[in-house]
């Protein structure tokens, strides 16, 4: 990562008073366990939404010559036989575009000391050009670029898509895997809008 650690603090400094970052004793629990509810509001779903752990993935593709890539916790293996992951993508976006257009897209599993990459990708400043320059990469067999600092990889074809509200999950065919340059037993986790490690 071309950056010093100072650098990176203070970028990641800025990007949490960008994002409205809420503290646990803040909140006030809009799901009361004794109250019974029979919907919910877009207020309780963040609320759910921020409270469900995952590893950081960046998913990429490519259009053309370009590529793009763009930060999600909402990725999962599907399938173990046949290989098969999906990921869940805003509707309307250029990322969903693309996509439903080369019909390939790659997941890039991140590690801890990624934080800067995520947020690249999460389009904070830099954010990353469509040629991904200055971010070590190569192409893979699908035309889709892969992430060396991943933990690992995996390149995908579409196979189906499914409209859910205001995202679009397309479920792809594993066509290569492998290992990336990233530490594979310290992944980048985004719990309650702030970034966390599984590591004491």
């Amino acid at each position: 990562m071309c950056t010093t650690i100072e650098h990176m603090n203070q970028f990641l400094q800025w990007s949490a008073e960008v994002i409205e970052v809420v503290q646990p004793d803040s909140v006030k629990d809009p799901l009361p366990s004794n109250e019974k509810r029979d919907g919910v509001d877009a207020r309780s779903a963040r609320w759910i939404r921020r409270h469900m752990a995952g590893g950081v993935s960046v998913i990429t593709t490519v259009h053309g010559t370009m590529f793009r890539g763009t930060t999600v916790s909402a990725c999962i293996t599907t399938s173990i036989d046949p290989f098969q992951m999906l990921v869940s993508i805003e509707e309307d976006s250029q990322m969903e575009e693309w996509i439903r257009s080369s019909g390939v897209f790659a997941v890039n599993l991140l590690p801890w000391n990624e934080q800067f990459l995520a947020d690249q990708f999460a389009g904070f400043t830099p954010v990353a050009s469509g040629s991904f320059r200055g971010i070590p990469h190569f192409v893979g067999s699908t035309g889709a670029p892969i992430l060396e600092g991943s933990m690992a990889w995996v390149e995908c074809r579409v196979v189906s898509s499914l409209q859910t509200g205001d995202h679009v999950c397309f479920v792809g065919d594993a066509v290569a895997a492998g290992n990336g340059k990233g530490s594979v037993d310290d992944p980048l986790i985004y719990f309650f809008n702030r970034y966390h490690r599984l590591r004491p």
